[in-house]
């Protein structure tokens, strides 16, 4: 399933007067570290729906419910913090996950779907060494809760492959930032067998953004809002 590149922030898809994330909220394009901890926030779950933010019990999204696919980043002092999903009416955490956010370090919470319980990972990202000037940075996760090999093809070239559900949570690499030159691509997401399971034309990648590349949905669904896509917001 074709989708069209996300590149806005939650502020701006608030579409309201009042800011979401609080007033710490930084827009994706000017994001730069700063001496603190900065946070990434990812709502990648397409069956969970809506969902409130609560940072250590801080609702961040100021009661405007998230769905799927928004994303945001925050700058938090460094602490020990508690990131929970819960449901706008009622207040139920559906998923949470705790951790000690350092200064200095770049974390990322993303809510996804094992297909019988949500989930939050919470890691530190990481980046890989050899960047330079001109360069994009990329990675790709694979969030759709299905057995199937994934590989990724940027135009012509395979820029990962045998990708498996989940697998950056044992293996923290997997969600490692690669450089990429600076351009407009093509991104296909492929199935062993060579099927396609999304993808994405035209995908715009800026000198020094940060982009996460996250296939979604459910193989088996036949609403169209919950089928497989591939998906690209801008992390940084």
């Amino acid at each position: 399933m074709k989708r069209n590149v996300l590149t806005s922030s939650l502020a701006i898809l608030a579409l309201t007067s009042v800011t979401l994330f609080s007033s710490c909220l930084k827009n994706d394009d000017n994001f730069e570290p700063e001496p603190k901890a900065g946070l990434f926030v990812l709502h990648a779950a397409p069956g969970i729906g809506g969902m409130d933010i609560l940072l250590n019990n801080e609702d961040l999204t100021n009661g405007n419910a998230l769905g799927y696919s928004y994303h945001g980043t925050i700058s938090v002092d460094p602490n020990d913090y508690n990131i929970a999903f819960v449901k706008p009416v009622g207040k139920d955490t559906v998923a949470s996950a705790g951790d000690s956010l350092r200064d200095g370090h770049n974390y990322s919470a993303i809510l996804y779907d094992t297909g019988s319980a949500a989930k939050v990972m919470l890691f530190e990202d990481q980046f890989d060494q050899g960047q330079s000037g001109g360069s994009s940075f990329l990675r790709f996760l694979q969030l759709s809760p299905n057995d199937e090999a994934v590989s990724i093809h940027i135009d012509q070239d395979e820029f990962t492959s045998n990708r498996h559900f989940a697998d950056n949570v044992a293996d923290g690499s997997k969600a490692k930032f690669n450089p990429i030159s600076a351009g407009q691509y093509n991104i296909t997401a492929l199935n062993a067998t060579g099927d396609t399971l999304g993808s994405i034309d035209g995908a715009k990648l800026a000198t020094r953004g940060y982009y996460t590349l996250y296939l979604g949905g459910y193989k088996e669904a036949t609403v169209d809002s919950l089928k497989v896509d591939l998906n690209l917001v801008r992390s940084y």
